[in-house]
């Protein structure tokens, strides 16, 4: 169920306490407020490009006081990019993939944002089952990592970000992922 993901989040973030979470999907916003509330030292972004999931999240933290979350109303690989050009060198300690689920929004995200992750940071994949897709895009993760499969229905994932290894871009993987959905 979802209650044993968002309590995974919730302690993840609660026990490590990590300076920068980035979340990408945020439907009802449970993982969002998990997030958010396990750690109000710690900051929070969450990115969807549906308005009323954003609008929603922003209620919900309003009522709820959490003012170390920020929502982006955007697609995750522009807000990436905007994330980047700020003041400050983008670190994150947290990645919380949820967003589109196909292979080429996901894979692209973990390659992206891989690239601005702490050297311990941790990636956090949902519904890596949900069709072949979602397990291509798994598959081709390179970094350590673990299925959880009794945190969710569809698959969970977790990798721990490995800087020393290189991960092909989308164009050079898509060419051989194809046939496989």
């Amino acid at each position: 169920s979802k209650s044993h993901y968002y309590r995974l989040l919730w302690e993840c973030c609660r026990r490590w306490a990590p300076r920068l979470v980035v979340e990408i999907g945020i439907d009802k916003a449970g993982s969002t407020m998990s997030l958010a509330a396990a750690n109000p030292e710690g900051k929070v972004t969450s990115i969807d490009i549906d308005e009323g999931s954003c609008l929603n999240a922003r209620r919900i933290a309003a009522e709820h006081g959490l003012s170390n979350l920020t929502v982006v109303h955007s697609d995750s690989i522009q807000a990436l990019e905007a994330l980047r050009s700020g003041p400050r060198l983008l670190r994150i300690d947290m990645l919380f993939l949820d967003g589109a689920h196909d292979f080429v929004h996901v894979y692209n995200e973990y390659q992206q944002f891989r690239k601005h992750m702490t050297h311990d940071g941790i990636i956090f994949f949902d519904d890596i089952h949900e069709g072949k897709q979602m397990e291509a895009s798994w598959d081709l993760v390179l970094d350590p990592k673990v299925e959880l499969p009794k945190a969710h229905a569809t698959g969970f994932g977790v990798c721990k970000v490995n800087q020393f290894q290189n991960c092909p871009t989308l164009a050079e993987v898509l060419p051989h992922v194809r046939a496989r959905f």
